[in-house]
């Protein structure tokens, strides 16, 4: 008769240089996955996931520490939305002669990421149209009533 297997509660290893947890946030603020972090510490991401349900500070602590790479990434996406100046040193003979400022254009694609998570009912791909059973009787009757509309016939051929 094979053995009983047993479910084992994940837990973070103890290490003593430095607290498991410590290293679950510096993962996050690293922008690390939740996979990631989980697959570090050699466990699945539901059993992570267990962990910080059982943890409330440490959960409101990691999704906190998520906020860091959040904002930098937005805050990129922006830029690059806009566009932005930069200053580019121009060298001749290997020493710099002069700084140029230049403007990188705006990015069309990163506007439309920007718009579409920002203000999605706006400016999502696919817009919903909903009739009402009296806007198709409406449309109904005009179709019914136009002069250019073919004559209905009975199917049979002459």
């Amino acid at each position: 008769m094979p053995a009983k297997k047993t479910f084992q509660q994940p837990e973070f290893p103890e290490l003593p240089w430095i607290d498991p947890k410590e290293i679950l946030l510096i993962m996050t603020r690293a922008g690390y996955t939740n996979e990631e972090i989980a697959s570090a510490f050699g466990m699945t991401a539901r059993q992570l996931d267990t962990l910080l349900n059982k943890d409330p500070l440490l959960r409101r602590d990691m999704d906190e520490a998520k906020e860091e790479p959040n904002f930098k990434v937005e805050q990129a996406l922006f830029k690059r939305a806009l566009g932005y100046p930069i200053r580019e040193v121009v060298e001749e003979d290997g020493r710099p002669t002069k700084v140029v400022m230049k403007e990188i254009a705006p990015d069309p694609v990163s506007c439309i990421f920007w718009l579409k998570n920002r203000s999605p009912k706006k400016w999502r791909d696919v817009i919903e149209h909903k009739f009402t059973l009296r806007d198709r009787m409406e449309r109904a009757h005009e179709a019914l009533n136009d002069p250019n509309r073919p004559a209905l016939t009975d199917g049979k051929k002459e």
